[in-house]
């Protein structure tokens, strides 16, 4: 069952890999391997801890995290819902955007 818990910033790494295991899984044959890599350079620090002050969710299987999802405000969306590839068809993002709308 998923549970959805609000991210801290010591999240802010598990939230990152997610991310890039779903750009990286997910997103192949859509994009050159070039513009993948682009994408997804970088590390958590680079600024992407700075999301988890953000209404920033996680979603946790049997104590590990598989999908994240926040909610932009000031412009009135749902972004970051990303799932790592093992998960995905599992309603786990289905789910992860329910909980955020």
């Amino acid at each position: 069952m998923l549970e959805i818990k609000r991210a801290t910033p010591e999240h802010a790494q598990v939230a990152f890999d997610i991310r890039l295991q779903a750009i990286r899984g997910q997103c192949i044959g859509a994009y050159t391997r070039e513009q993948m890599l682009l994408w997804t350079r970088g590390k958590a620090e680079d600024g992407y801890s700075a999301l988890m002050d953000k209404p920033f969710y996680l979603g946790w299987v049997e104590g590990q995290a598989v999908v994240t999802g926040m909610l932009d405000p000031d412009n009135n969306e749902v972004g970051a819902l990303f799932v790592l590839p093992d998960y995905t068809g599992c309603g786990y993002g289905k789910a992860m955007l329910d909980f955020l709308e």
